[in-house]
């Protein structure tokens, strides 16, 4: 059975995520398995990652969009999605750049990756299906709505909340379809 539409862009989000690499031109690596989708309410905030960037993915609490559902046959309701993403950043012990630099550049790759369209005159390799943010075609729009940088002192590192606003609509009838 296929994933319902909201996990399908999710899915589309984290790929985005993970084209961070400087394989593909970005100036950080993320890269596969450098996404945390915390899998119990325990787990938030509680990746356990090494590595010195890696993001955090977790969905807010959905809102109906009026504006975009439809009543007539076949009926579609819309969706506002909130999804954080946090972006965190860990200095190795060798690392002499300073670390709000560092976020700062992260921050920037990551809005690259998220809402980037086209092509990317530094040659940065972009997802192939997020043209005008819509995840393939799944999503209506998305849009960055919120940005916080954080610092956790006790574990070391320092990060980017990013709040994004996927809307998307479904079938009335059912959330696997569009």
């Amino acid at each position: 059975m296929a994933d319902p539409i909201v996990e399908q862009i999710m899915k589309k989000i984290v790929t985005a995520l993970e084209t961070i690499t400087t394989a593909n031109g970005y100036a950080v690596e993320v890269g596969s398995g450098g996404v945390w989708r915390p899998k119990t309410v325990e787990d938030v905030d509680k990746p356990g990652f090494t590595q010195t960037h890696w993001a955090q993915l977790v969905e807010d609490d959905p809102t109906r969009n009026e504006e975009y559902s439809i009543t007539n046959n076949p009926a579609r309701i819309a969706w506002n999605q909130p999804v954080i993403i946090d972006l965190v950043y860990r200095p190795d012990t060798e690392s002499t750049a300073p670390i709000f630099q560092q976020i700062a550049i992260f921050n920037a790759e990551a809005q690259i990756a998220l809402f980037g369209t086209t092509a990317d005159a530094d040659g940065r390799t972009l997802p192939d299906d997020n043209a005008q943010n819509q995840w393939g075609g799944l999503a209506l729009d998305t849009e960055d709505i919120d940005a916080e940088l954080f610092v956790d002192e006790e574990n070391n590192f320092v990060g980017w909340q990013k709040i994004i606003m996927v809307k998307y609509r479904h079938k009335e009838t059912t959330p696997y379809e569009q």
